[in-house]
This record gives C-alpha cells, sequence and structure tokens, in this order.
C-alpha cells in the first residue's frame, strides 16, 4: 500500500505592515566606535595634508615612514581621508538602520 506523501508547500513568512515598521534603536558599540575611528583618521588626515609629523612619533621612526610613503595617498587623497569617510558612512548607517531583522 502506498503511502500518502506530504505537501512540502511552505506558507510566505507574514509580512510587516509598513505601519507597524519601527525603527531599530541606533547600535551604540558601532557608533561609539565610529566617533573614535573619525576622531584618529580627521587628525591624520589633517597631519598629511600640513605634511607636518604625527604625535609621539619621532622623524623617520616607522609611523612617519608610512605616512610618507607612496602607498599613504589613493587617488589623490590620504587613505586616512578615506578612512574618515569609511568611518562616517558607518556610524551614519549604523544610526539611521530602519528595521531589524528577526
Amino acid at each position: 500500500m502506498a503511502t500518502p506523501r506530504r505537501s512540502k508547500i511552505r506558507s510566505a513568512p507574514p509580512s510587516i505592515p509598513v505601519s507597524d515598521r519601527r525603527g531599530a534603536p541606533p547600535d551604540w558599540i558601532i557608533v561609539a566606535l565610529a566617533v573614535v575611528g573619525l576622531l584618529i583618521t580627521a587628525y591624520l588626515s589633517v597631519v598629511s595634508f600640513t605634511g607636518s609629523s604625527t604625535a609621539l612619533c619621532a622623524d623617520g621612526s616607522g609611523c612617519d615612514i608610512v605616512q610618507q610613503s607612496r602607498w599613504s595617498i589613493l587617488l589623490g587623497l590620504p587613505i586616512a581621508l578615506w578612512g574618515f569617510a569609511t568611518y562616517a558612512l558607518l556610524a551614519l548607517f549604523s544610526v539611521l538602520k530602519t528595521a531589524r531583522l528577526r
């Protein structure tokens, strides 16, 4: 005798009406770390644009060599400025997230 087969069709998950969606609170740890990154990369960008040496870094030391290398510039802008933009986007996306996935 044949065994009846069970249907493997699953119903779609219920959709959340737009009016019931609430913005998720910002992830404050990510925002705080992004702000620290913003401060550091802002300082390094200013150092790069002014040509001065970094604090707590002697002339000719490792960090000074990295700041003056050809790899510290990307598309005519200091790498620190690219990092600043990345941290700013990270903080912005963390604050403006609209719905938490469950």
